[in-house]
């Protein structure tokens, strides 16, 4: 993935000129860390922003009202019938404002915004958080269901005047449509660094040497399907026939913890398998760990990526998200899985822990690679391709 597209217009724009009106147009209501660095961001430029979401009650109207009085948020008092009420609050937005942008966030948010580019002028940006596969994911369980959410992802993708695509994986589901090349800016989600490196700075000087005497794997995130930890605790049974002292640790929470700590008492791995739930302090866990396992189906990004990156954490993955750039970039230790079998995990960590260095070493990243994936570094470009459309449209 190369940040730097070559077709964003270099204009020189006037510094009298009033910036557009930004709309940001989310799916939920609940606390949005991101968002609410980009909008001071924003702030300090002078942009006019608005806040609308596809949710009408929950914590984000209440945060933002507070944090930020300039900010117009509209309230819609209706939970029912969503996505009409929602394409109702932005058409009266957009013709109350004359050059308008909305940044969609989302998949609802996107086929409304679409639906808006049908009768009404605006310049619609799309962030593209949805999964790429996940319509695929999605036809496994109800073929119509995941048909009709792919035909209008089709549908909002052609009609968005710019997608941020955030990896090598977007980019290539894009690259499908035939989209227009100026329409797709392939550009890093954008992570706050500060606070992990702060915390890799704590933890770093407690543990580094690896003188543990098991082999540790280590895997975060969401236990949902697509996550994939049922063919990971399936492979790691196998693994344990070569290396019985080896030891599993899952971080996260969600829908499938039940079943799967039942399915490890089955297998009969229990006492090999560490249920966390939620844990803030994620670089501890990654300095404590000989090998980061993520076997996700499908990911827009995956930060999880760039903090076993800075942590120096090697990674068996399977070609997912942002997982392709690094490993085409040659940055850190990636090791891509050709297939998502059984046997094909199991393997890769058996080769991985028979080649494993006696003591880790930390990787040497360029500040101006990790820059790219920061925060701030996206928010400015963002604010210039938002300025960009508004002054080409």
């Amino acid at each position: 993935m190369e940040p730097d597209t070559l077709w964003l217009v270099k204009l020189k724009i006037d510094k009298d000129l009033i910036p557009p009106h930004i709309i940001h147009f989310v799916e939920g209501n609940s606390k949005h860390i991101w968002l609410e660095n980009f909008i001071h961001h924003l702030n300090l430029q002078g942009y006019k922003q608005t806040l609308l979401s596809i949710e009408p009650f929950g914590e984000l109207h209440n945060n933002f009202s507070t944090k930020f009085p300039e900010l117009k948020i509209v309230i819609t008092k209706s939970s029912k019938a969503k996505i009409i009420t929602a394409l109702k609050n932005l058409t009266k937005e957009l013709r109350s404002s004359e050059k308008a942008v909305v940044f969609a966030m989302g998949h609802r948010t996107g086929f409304v915004s679409g639906l808006a580019t049908l009768y009404a002028p605006v310049i619609f940006v799309l962030s593209h958080t949805q999964q790429p596969k996940f319509f695929q994911i999605m036809k496994l369980n109800s073929k119509l269901r995941g048909t009709m959410h792919q035909i209008a992802y089709r549908f909002y993708t052609r009609r968005a005047n710019l997608i941020l695509s955030f990896s090598l994986e977007v980019r290539n589901e894009l690259n499908k449509f035939k989209l227009n090349e100026k329409n797709i800016l392939d550009l890093s989600f954008g992570i706050n660094l500060e606070p992990l490196k702060r915390q890799l700075q704590v933890n770093m000087a407690q543990v580094y040497e690896n003188g543990s005497n098991f082999s540790r794997v280590l895997m975060v995130g969401r236990l949902a399907p697509e996550k994939s930890y049922t063919l990971a605790l399936n492979a790691f049974s196998s693994c344990l026939k070569e290396d019985p002292a080896i030891i599993l640790t899952i971080a996260g929470i969600g829908p499938q913890k039940e079943y799967l700590e039942n399915l490890a008492i089955n297998l009969g791995i229990e006492k090999n398998v560490k249920f966390l739930g939620f844990v803030e302090n994620i670089p501890e866990l990654m300095l404590n760990s000989d090998v980061l396992l993520h076997l996700s189906q499908t990911e827009s990004y995956g930060q999880i990526y760039i903090e076993a990156l800075i942590c120096g954490l090697p990674v068996i993955c399977t070609k997912t998200g942002v997982a392709i750039d690094l490993f085409a970039q040659g940055q850190g230790e990636f090791h891509l899985l050709e297939d998502s079998t059984k046997e094909d995990v199991s393997s890769e960590l058996v080769k991985f822990f028979s080649r494993r260095p006696t003591a880790r070493t930390h990787p040497q990243i360029t500040p101006d690679f990790l820059e790219k994936h920061s925060d701030r570094y996206v928010y400015s470009r963002l604010s210039d391709a938002f300025d960009s459309l508004a002054n080409t449209k």
